[in-house]
């Protein structure tokens, strides 16, 4: 007789959701990931358990934000990146977080750099206008 058991408990869930273009992947350790074609960044839904079809249908009003606040943000990221002492150019879009997308029109958006090791800097966006800005690790 083996002594072994298969290990009992509740199934573990890796779907992905595919709508149109854009094939999101449940991840246990990460939520909802999926990367926008267009922009070529990944998009994550942090903390939220159902892919809902919003948010995929706001990706345009998402790239137009970026797209209109361009100068602003790179502005502001600059600044930020200055007071911190670390250098002011060469950073990238990073990622995009969208759990608030659909509910509230809000995204958290990601730059990082080569030069600021792990640092990142976040622009969150709602409405079309930047409403706060942060750093950190």
């Amino acid at each position: 007789m083996w002594p072994f058991s298969p290990r009992q408990g509740p199934p573990r869930r890796y779907p992905a959701v595919a709508i149109g273009d854009i094939v999101a992947v449940w991840g246990e350790n990460s939520g909802w990931e999926f990367v926008d074609p267009v922009l070529e960044v990944d998009c994550t839904l942090a903390g939220i358990d159902v892919f809902h079809e919003a948010i995929v249908q706001k990706l345009p009003l998402v790239r137009k934000w970026i797209a209109e606040l361009n100068e602003d943000i790179g502005t502001a990221v600059r600044e930020h990146a200055d007071r911190g002492g670390l250098p002011v150019e060469g950073y990238d879009l990073q990622s995009i977080d969208v759990a608030a997308l659909a509910s509230e029109d809000t995204i958290d958006v990601c730059y990082t750099s080569e030069d600021w090791a792990d640092y990142a800097v976040n622009v969150v966006i709602s409405n079309g206008q930047i409403v706060e800005l942060f750093g950190g690790d």
